[in-house]
């Protein structure tokens, strides 16, 4: 849903709180990358990023 948000109105990064999701990570899907962190073994609250496959290039363009 999110990907399909940022892609009909052309958004760049889109920030989430309340993620849900246990510890941290980075994965990509449809091309998009998605960073989020949590405290280990805690599934509620986190933050997250997702980047749009434009917003990626750049943040590779920096190193990471």
């Amino acid at each position: 849903m999110v990907i399909e948000y940022m892609r009909a109105r052309r958004v760049e990064v889109y920030c989430m709180q309340e993620t849900w999701l246990g510890g941290s990570g980075v994965y990509c899907n449809k091309g998009y990358t998605i960073i989020y962190a949590n405290e280990d073994g805690v599934c509620r609250g986190g933050v997250g990023i997702v980047l749009s496959p434009a917003a990626t290039r750049a943040w590779d363009a920096t190193g990471r």
